[in-house]
């Protein structure tokens, strides 16, 4: 059995989760999908709160913890139990869902990125996370800085921070601050989805240089980064200072004046993840290599 109190702290109380889940957007009818159900004190509370009309999928990766959950959710009909990494789900399959889950810290990363995916990722979502994973995703939304996470994210969804935890509401209790994140699809989104590839290009682009300035003037003449100031920017200055409202501006102005010059973009975040994975695999294989000879 994965040694699961290693890898997620788990709420204890059941009436601040009815609490939360009482003063979230989640209505009766809904279908709302929960990752890392644990022992099931928040899938108890969204059974309740979803009703009979509705639907709760409880994924649970620990083969004991799902078996349990199986048997205390048999006559519950609204509730779905599935031993499954949430990683491997297929979320597409919905069309639409919600989200209220305490998700394992170490996953965040792999489950955010399918969870705020253009295509197939939820319509709502109340997520309990590290505060600086929260930042990373919310960034200027939450009054952080922006990220590279923040920018891909922000054009279809917007964020809030629901609830401030407690360590004590945790068993075990976590070593960091922690908060439930909450995001929403916007009604509109401020990069269309047939565009939005393209922006992610351009994100990905202007993020290569730590300072900025030469990508950006590969992109646009003085007099654009004079008129893009006014709107914000800081000439010379990489993605942290700038705000997500300024760099979407600079998207569409982009390809509303100089569209030709998008083709220097293309590919950009291929390259990206490609760089990471490396990165990723290299400081694998000295961990490994340092293991080995210790």
């Amino acid at each position: 059995m994965t040694k699961i109190k290693y890898t997620q702290n788990f709420l204890k109380s059941p009436s601040l989760v009815r609490e939360l889940i009482a003063n979230s957007k989640i209505v009766e009818g809904d279908t709302v999908i929960e990752i890392g159900s644990g022992k099931g004190i928040i899938t108890k509370c969204l059974a309740e709160k979803v009703g009979a009309s509705g639907q709760v999928i409880a994924l649970e990766i620990d083969k004991v913890l799902s078996d349990d959950l199986a048997v205390q959710f048999a006559n519950v009909h609204q509730v779905k139990t599935l031993n499954v990494d949430a990683r491997n789900y297929s979320f597409g399959k919905h069309n639409t869902y919600k989200i209220f889950s305490n998700i394992p810290f170490m996953y965040t990363s792999d489950l955010m990125n399918i969870l705020l995916d253009v295509n197939t990722g939820a319509e709502l979502g109340y997520v309990i996370v590290q505060k600086e994973s929260a930042l990373m995703y919310g960034g200027t939304e939450l009054g952080s800085e922006s990220t590279l996470k923040s920018l891909l994210a922000i054009p279809n969804y917007s964020f809030s921070v629901f609830h401030q935890f407690s360590k004590s509401d945790f068993v075990p209790s976590p070593q960091v601050e922690t908060v439930l994140l909450g995001f929403s699809k916007r009604e509109e989104a401020l990069v269309s989805q047939n565009k939005y590839e393209v922006y992610a290009d351009f994100v990905a682009f202007i993020s290569g240089d730590r300072v900025g300035e030469g990508s950006w003037k590969k992109l646009f003449s003085k007099s654009d980064l004079a008129t893009l100031s006014q709107k914000g920017l800081v000439p010379g200055r990489g993605l942290k200072l700038q705000t997500a409202e300024t760099i979407i501006f600079a998207f569409h102005y982009l390809t509303q004046h100089y569209p030709e010059k998008m083709r220097v973009t293309v590919g950009s975040m291929r390259k990206l993840h490609k760089q990471q994975s490396e990165l990723i695999k290299n400081r694998r294989t000295r961990v490994d290599r340092n293991w080995k000879t210790s």
